[in-house]
């Protein structure tokens, strides 16, 4: 642990009080070689999303447009959804560094109330995207199998983690999230994605050159080509910011802005050396370095949430803000040291609900809950004002379905995950 004085609020690095946790135990589950850091993950339900492919998207987070209708969201979030410290539902949680990015997916259907009953996918900003390829397919395809996955996967890899047969659903998600963490998909294998790329060039693009990336997007639309290799730890995926989430980088993180830049020698050496050993096995995989400081994750394309993932070393505005305590930080510290395990620090807003018509048929649902506080709000305004609630029309009702489908009316941060 290193001796330097940090501020109360830093998660990496940090020296906790002798005997809070027992390095010996620790040492002994890290000696196959595994090791993290703790780093701090800020996942925001996102309230608007960027036009498809805009080259304009580079993460910034979106502001709410000043209309009546966005209004009408902002004030049923915050009267009905527990919002207390913005304008949307978010979750600020510890993880172990080396965690990879299909466990963060159980991670956040945990964080956010979803029952894994639908598709997902995590995406670079497109502006990140098309910096990282120098928009050009070519470019595009060097990088399947190192940063992208391939849009030709199988089934059978697609869902290789999806083995839930019967018991408690949340202890086998649970299990999901808990390291050690190796991913057992073939088909996200550097060796098995080249393979892919033969195939595609072939029965695909057939001779096809100088070909844009929205066209190629069209040709895999389902699968799409923004799609990040889930194997991949968050610390290799993720630039770290410091105290400000938004503007400053943590000392040492650079973002590359070309291809060159992201495949440097190091990396095309390592990538050379796999290729040539004919290994494809989940720890022989080439090593990248952050593309991105804001990762997308999408869920279920017909509701179409979105959460925004930021991270950084400090939770330091959660110290200042009283929403968490050194005491907190140090007991989180100590259970992902010991388990292995992400812990929730922090939640604002309920949990969502399945199926429920995207964020509009949310706060639909909210309002159906709260007959007796809505009758009270619109009482003054003329009916042809008032929203309509669609198919959540009575209280009793709205609430069994929802609760049919896990969904609860409070948050407790501290066993949230």
């Amino acid at each position: 642990m290193s001796d330097m004085k940090q501020y109360p609020g830093m998660v990496c690095l940090r020296e906790l009080p002798v005997g809070l946790v027992d390095w010996e135990k620790v040492e002994k589950k890290l000696r196959g070689g595994f090791g993290f850091d703790v780093i701090r993950l800020h996942l925001e339900l996102m309230r608007e999303h960027p036009e498809y492919m805009d080259p304009s998207d580079d993460g910034r987070p979106i502001p709410v447009p000043d209309d009546e209708y966005s209004a009408e969201e902002t004030r049923v979030l915050k009267s009905y959804g527990n919002v207390q410290y913005g304008e949307t539902i978010t979750r600020d949680i510890l993880i172990p560094g080396d965690m990879p990015l299909y466990a963060i997916h159980y991670m956040i259907l945990a964080a956010f109330g979803f029952q894994n009953s639908h598709l997902h996918r995590f995406e670079l900003p497109c502006r990140q995207f098309l910096n990282v390829t120098d928009n050009q397919a070519a470019k595009w395809a060097e990088l399947v199998g190192v940063l992208f996955r391939s849009p030709w996967m199988d089934n059978a890899d697609l869902y290789w983690s999806e083995d839930y047969e019967k018991g408690s659903f949340r202890n086998w998600r649970r299990k999901k999230y808990t390291g050690p963490y190796v991913s057992l998909c073939h088909g996200e294998g550097i060796i098995q994605c080249k393979e892919d790329i033969k195939e595609m060039k072939k029965k695909v693009l057939r001779g096809k050159k100088n070909i844009s990336m929205r066209e190629l997007q069209d040709l895999f639309m389902e699968a799409g080509i923004n799609y990040l290799l889930e194997r991949l730890e968050i610390g290799e995926v993720l630039a770290l910011h410091g105290k400000d989430l938004e503007d400053n980088l943590a000392e040492g993180e650079e973002i590359p802005e070309s291809f060159d830049a992201f495949m440097d020698e190091d990396l095309r050496y390592d990538i050379r050396e796999i290729l040539k050993s004919g290994e494809d096995s989940p720890l022989n995989q080439p090593v990248i370095g952050t593309p991105t400081d804001v990762l997308y994750y999408f869920y279920d394309f017909g509701d179409g949430w979105r959460i925004r993932i930021t991270g950084s070393y400090d939770v330091c505005d959660l110290v200042e803000a009283g929403r968490v305590t050194e005491h907190q930080i140090e007991e989180a510290m100590k259970k992902i040291y010991e388990t292995w395990q992400p812990v929730c620090i922090a939640a604002d807003g309920l949990p969502l609900v399945e199926d429920v018509g995207g964020l509009s048929g949310y706060t639909a649902f909210l309002r159906a809950i709260h007959p007796t506080e809505e009758h009270s709000y619109w009482a003054e305004h003329p009916k042809e004002q008032r929203p309509d609630n669609g198919p959540y029309e009575t209280k009793q009702e709205s609430l069994a379905w929802a609760k049919g489908l896990g969904w609860k009316d409070k948050v407790r941060v501290e066993t949230l995950l």
